[in-house]
């Protein structure tokens, strides 16, 4: 879809378009909108959430530029964009958005250093302003000029093998991961699926493929993306009736890294391509890894000969951390970002926080920012404060359940839970569903991608889904009166919505 008519959340990298006329003076009242903008947006977020939360995640944020309803805002990391992404999305676009009008889009821009081996070359840049380069494009031999050029994901540098925590949780998958990046197509191990919850390393565990075989094997081509990106990559390129292009670079890779395969659930023309690019790739010897939070026997939405490819592989699943990995993963992220604790402050986050890794590595980060805030030594004291209020978070996110709202529509509507996964479009159906989705993002903070793909669909449906059901009750006094009823049926207190 082209970007002028999509109205989503973007993560985008800075990308270098044909050179045009400069507006000095138009840049820089850009930069200053952006500027006042985000000042004001700072004032409210300080109304919304607790100061440190602000100082910790906001404030190392800098806007870039506020230009014809686009804010850019750019994050020092992607664990910033991941972290926001997930925990404050809908606050921050809601504020944003009554700040600046209603037609505003957030972009993030990351800033990714890249390392000597990375900055000889890139594997594809593009100029089409409807398939703009990927926010990771990945460092690569430059093509040649008779092939295609598709924008794919960038490597992060930091993830390597060497800053991969091994514990009993992800044994396996590491030693298989270790070995392909060894001998790339010439292991048992092609292709190879990893699988796991959200947040416990599987994307890790792709860059750090990809970052040994750049690496070790600087003459192969390498193509990382993810499921999502697929995807709407080759939408786009059928539309544009250059499909065979997209055929002909996926055709030349020698090692294809698939993140979230998962997302290809019920896409059939994209299942059929990446199929026919799945047995090219297999029968000339070339590698393949791809990950997903179910292991193939379990995916649905998957034709029986796709699946049957994946299930030639080994499945090597991660599993949640143990305590003593958790310990390992905490001194692990505290000496690369510089952060000194005692050994005991280590083992009670260690203890407390037994969620994802993701999560894990939050609850440092937060801790240190009250340390540097409240200018006081590390205590068990402080540190359970905020473990307390972590924990108390996660707790009212999971009060509710995605199927403790799905019953109630189903009840309220007199459906079926598949009816509301189906391809049908009849209006009560098309309601549902857009009431069903407000309710997963704001009362389980679920992420766009989350939401889509349970509906077998992708995030910007998930967007312009919950888009709509907003619209609606805003203008709709009826509805308003709908979706108190449905409310009443959710187990807990649920008064009504913002």
């Amino acid at each position: 879809m082209p970007l002028a008519k999509e109205q989503r959340t973007k993560r985008v990298e800075q990308t270098h378009y044909p050179q045009q006329p400069v507006n000095r003076q138009r840049i820089q009242e850009e930069i200053h909108r952006a500027h006042r903008l985000w000042k004001a947006c700072l004032e409210q977020l300080k109304q919304h959430l607790s100061q440190i939360e602000v100082e910790t995640w906001f404030a190392p944020l800098t806007p870039v530029r506020l230009s014809h309803d686009v804010f850019i805002l750019r994050m020092p990391s992607f664990f910033y964009v991941e972290w926001i992404e997930e925990h404050y999305a809908h606050l921050l676009i809601q504020i944003l958005r009554n700040l600046a009008g209603a037609n505003l889009r957030l972009e993030y821009e990351v800033q990714v250093l890249k390392s000597t081996t990375q900055q000889q070359g890139t594997l594809v840049t593009t100029t089409s302003p409807v398939l703009p380069p990927n926010p990771y494009a990945l460092p690569q031999q430059q093509p040649q000029a008779s092939q295609p050029q598709i924008a794919t994901p960038e490597l992060n540098p930091r993830l390597t093998f060497e800053t991969f925590v091994e514990g009993d949780c992800n044994r396996l998958a590491r030693a298989a991961a270790i070995q392909v990046s060894q001998s790339p197509g010439k292991t048992s191990f092609n292709p190879l699926v990893i699988y796991g919850g959200t947040g416990l390393g599987k994307t890790h565990l792709l860059h750090a493929i990809g970052n040994a075989l750049l690496r070790t094997h600087p003459h192969l081509r390498i193509a990382f993306t993810t499921g999502e990106l697929f995807t709407s990559q080759f939408v786009q390129m059928a539309r544009q009736n250059t499909v065979d292009d997209f055929l002909r670079f996926y055709y030349n890779v020698d090692c294809l890294l698939i993140d979230d395969i998962h997302l290809l659930a019920g896409k059939e023309k994209t299942q059929e391509v990446f199929f026919h690019i799945f047995n090219y790739l297999h029968q000339h010897g070339k590698q393949i890894v791809v990950t997903t939070d179910t292991p193939p026997a379990q995916m649905k939405g998957f034709t029986e000969r796709l699946l049957s490819r994946l299930r030639w592989s080994l499945v090597a699943e991660i599993h949640p951390p143990d305590f003593s990995t958790r310990l390992a993963i905490l001194k692990m992220r505290a000496q690369q970002e510089g952060i000194t604790l005692p050994d005991e402050i280590f083992r009670i986050l260690a203890r407390e926080i037994t969620g994802s890794i993701r999560e894990l590595e939050g609850a440092l980060i937060s801790f240190s920012a009250h340390l540097l805030y409240e200018k006081a030594p590390p205590s068990p004291r402080l540190l359970l404060k905020v473990v307390k209020r972590i924990v108390a978070t996660r707790a009212s996110r999971h009060a509710l359940s995605r199927e403790d709202i799905l019953r109630a529509i189903c009840q309220h509507f007199g459906l079926k839970p598949q009816d509301l996964n189906s391809k049908q479009r009849d209006k009560h159906l098309v309601l549902a569903r857009d009431l069903a989705v407000f309710l997963m993002r704001k009362h389980l903070c679920l992420s766009w991608k989350e939401i889509g793909v349970w509906f077998q669909r992708d995030h910007s449906w998930a967007l312009r889904s919950y888009q709509r059901a907003e619209q609606r009750l805003k203008q709709e006094p009826s509805l308003q009166s709908t979706l108190q009823k449905i409310l009443q049926k959710l187990p807990g207190t649920f008064s009504g919505h913002d």
